[in-house]
């Protein structure tokens, strides 16, 4: 409540506050949605410019972390309309390198189990991808996922739920052809 009321009074100290505890956060979920450093640094610069624009309509019934979780989420699904349909990479796996993982072909099974997943993501609507970073990511619950999207708890569920079997339908297509292209040594 004090850095809330700081921000409505114009504190420079309230609004780096702000910054300082809610800039991670945003960035996470911008370039969880992008993949991409230089489209998530934009969408928090525009988060925190709607958020300092927007303060007068907060009224302090949600918290302050979700008010700005639900500003970064339009702020993607704006962002993602105005950049149109391009290619995105959902998962990060710093070149290909996976902890514990230092086989050739362990690392190329997950490359590619990172890119099908990857590209089941990209395949997902705007909002149900966001909800998937949301939960996934954000370990937001449902409810939470509810408040900050401003939708029905059961439209966040149904929305949830079709994500999560397309994108387990393309892991599990990958399995069953790894399974049929297998051949055995003896």
């Amino acid at each position: 409540m004090e850095l809330l009321e700081g921000l409505r009074q114009g504190k420079a100290s309230a609004f780096e506050e702000l910054v300082r505890c809610h800039g991670r956060q945003i960035y996470r979920v911008a370039f969880r949605f992008f993949q991409n450093r230089v489209d998530a640094e934009e969408i928090v610069q525009e988060v925190f410019v709607r958020a300092h624009r927007e303060l007068s309509r907060f009224r302090g019934g949600a918290r302050l972390g979700t008010w700005l979780y639900r500003i970064t989420v339009n702020a993607c699904l704006d962002w993602k309309r105005r950049l149109g349909t391009r290619r995105e990479v959902a998962f990060d796996l710093a070149a290909g390198e996976v902890a514990g993982m230092p086989d050739p072909l362990a690392r190329a099974a997950s490359r590619e189990f990172a890119d099908r997943v990857s590209a089941a993501m990209d395949e997902l609507p705007p909002r149900q991808r966001a909800i998937l970073i949301l939960r996934i990511h954000e370990e937001l619950t449902l409810q939470e996922i509810a408040e900050v999207m401003d939708s029905p708890l059961g439209t966040v569920k149904a929305n949830y739920h079709h994500a999560l079997v397309k994108v387990r339908r393309a892991v599990r297509d990958l399995g069953a052809r790894g399974e049929s292209g297998a051949t055995s040594d003896d």
